[in-house]
């Protein structure tokens, strides 16, 4: 009889009963603990989603400001220097008065991010370059009212002014980039975290399932345990109702997010379908979510086939690299600047509508045309964009051979 009671097949029916009476018992509360760290690690990382995107977009919105005070400063020292009329002075005194707290702003929205030295490098260079600026600014102002055009004019063809607006938009464009890819990078991370955790939920509630169904089978044998194992039971399915309202919460807190952004944005599946787009997207394409949900990019914007648009989206989703450009749309009568990003489910687009800055460098150039003075820009890498005729004329050079040259070497 000792024989038979430790026979190996007794023993593994022992072995099988205990398991089940240990996963019925301990199986929900742990099943429970999961899902709520999961639901519990999902909250937190959309609470900082949602609050890195607010300080990315107050840096990039200070530097921005602070380089458009830079800009309208030099606006009304141009304007004084050509006429000695006060009058222009007003951009001027309006970059003066408010310079200090643009640069406050920008030194705290830095501080409030994430540790990152490249970031408090380039706010303090910022910082320090627009007051250098402005310094250099008031120096020619003060020339040319205490002594004269030529005194100040003289100052200005130093070139340090150039060089300082040229490294402040540099410093500028790298903070702001910097914080574009940071959030475009945290929001992919995020997406990519929601898809697990619905996975986790689903994989929860078929474990909650069999769970269930192991302990209505021990219910049917054990009475004595019935109300226990129950309990356990409903605990288990509470828990993962729970997490799927929590799931849902999550969801919804991603789209805001994507939401409460700036920049219209847009989400491209690998069969360049619209499966997302923000409301600051619906003005600037001129269709509603409602129409453009579903449908192909291309045949919902057909004039953008064999444009821009299209190579440089074409280009990031196949090289898997970010695109950035800056590109006039025809039928909307706009300018666009584009930043895409692609993913692993496809091509994530930021985009604004830059056509009011564009048209004020035309008008600005249309104005500089009428100067009898020499007048060019230069972008941010110290090559050429734009020489007036005077220029031209005094030079002997043409529209072909300056673009993008090195002024000097035109000189």
């Amino acid at each position: 009889m000792t024989a038979a009671r430790l026979s190996p097949r007794s023993i593994f029916s022992y072995w099988r009963l205990t398991w089940r009476r240990l996963t019925a018992v301990f199986g929900p509360p742990l099943l429970v603990l999961i899902v709520g760290i999961v639901a519990h690690e999902g909250t937190i990382r959309i609470a900082n989603a949602r609050a890195d995107s607010r300080r990315s977009r107050a840096v990039s919105g200070a530097a921005d400001q602070l380089v458009t005070l830079l800009t309208n400063a030099e606006t009304g020292q141009r304007g004084y220097l050509l006429t000695g009329n006060d009058a222009y002075l007003r951009p001027y005194l309006g970059a003066v008065d408010s310079i200090a707290a643009v640069n406050a702003r920008l030194r705290s929205a830095v501080s409030a991010i994430e540790p990152s030295p490249a970031a408090q490098r380039d706010a303090d260079s910022l910082s320090l370059l627009s007051g250098q600026r402005m310094d250099d600014l008031a120096e020619t102002i003060r020339l040319r009212h205490a002594v004269g055009a030529d005194a100040a004019l003289a100052l200005v063809k130093t070139n340090r002014g150039l060089d300082l607006m040229r490294d402040a938009r540099r410093v500028a464009t790298s903070l702001r980039d910097r914080e574009a890819a940071r959030l475009a990078a945290r929001t992919a991370e995020l997406t990519r975290y929601t898809s697990e955790v619905t996975w986790i939920v689903v994989l929860g509630t078929g474990a909650a399932f069999l769970i269930a169904l192991l302990v209505n089978v021990l219910l049917a044998r054990d009475a004595a345990v019935q109300t226990r194992l129950a309990a356990e039971r409903d605990e288990a399915l509470g828990a993962v109702t729970e997490s799927n309202s929590q799931l849902a919460d999550a969801r919804l807190e991603a789209t805001d997010i994507l939401e409460s952004i700036g920049d219209a944005f847009f989400a491209l599946d690998r069969d360049w379908r619209f499966i997302y787009l923000n409301e600051n997207a619906e003005p600037l394409l001129n269709r509603t979510r409602a129409e453009l949900l579903g449908m192909s990019i291309w045949d919902a914007v057909p004039d953008a086939v064999g444009t821009t648009f299209e190579s440089e989206y074409r280009r990031a989703m196949r090289d898997g690299v970010v695109a950035g450009f800056e590109e006039y749309f025809e039928p909307l009568d706009k300018w666009y600047q584009v930043r895409a990003y692609p993913s692993r489910r496809g091509l994530a687009v930021y985009f604004t509508d830059v056509s009011s800055r564009v048209r004020a460098e035309r008008s600005f150039r249309a104005l500089a045309e009428t100067m009898p003075q020499l007048v060019w820009s230069l972008n941010a890498s110290g090559q050429s964009e734009y020489f007036n005729g005077r220029w031209l004329a005094y030079t002997g050079a043409s529209d072909s051979t300056a673009d993008g040259a090195d002024w000097r070497e035109a000189l």
